[in-house]
């Protein structure tokens, strides 16, 4: 697994904004703190990992998420394939969930 890239995070940008509207310039200034990393004090709050291989049965999987340090938004996409048969096979996981299946 890769944790190499980190990124602002949509929900709490859009958060910033609304209280910008509603808040002192001093109150917003202060809240603005409780937005950055709790450990690295960046606003790029939002860890992006990802993993991708092949197992023992040569199932290839691919999987990429993310998640919020801040407001705890979660994203995750996994991609599972097998290898090709006669008609081929493509399987798409969700969430854990196993999603379609084309024949």
């Amino acid at each position: 697994m890769s944790a190499d890239e980190w990124r602002t995070c949509p929900f709490c940008e859009k958060e910033k904004e609304r209280l910008k509207s509603i808040l002192t310039v001093t109150e917003y200034e202060k809240k603005m703190k409780e937005f950055l990393h709790p450990e690295y004090e960046t606003e790029e709050v939002v860890r992006i990992d990802h993993d991708f291989g092949i197992d023992d049965n040569g199932i290839f999987s691919f999987w990429y998420g993310g998640n919020c340090a801040v407001c705890g938004a979660d994203w995750d996409f996994k991609i599972k394939d097998s290898p090709p048969t006669s008609k081929g096979r493509f399987v798409l996981e969700k969430n854990d969930e196993r999603g379609a299946q084309n024949d």
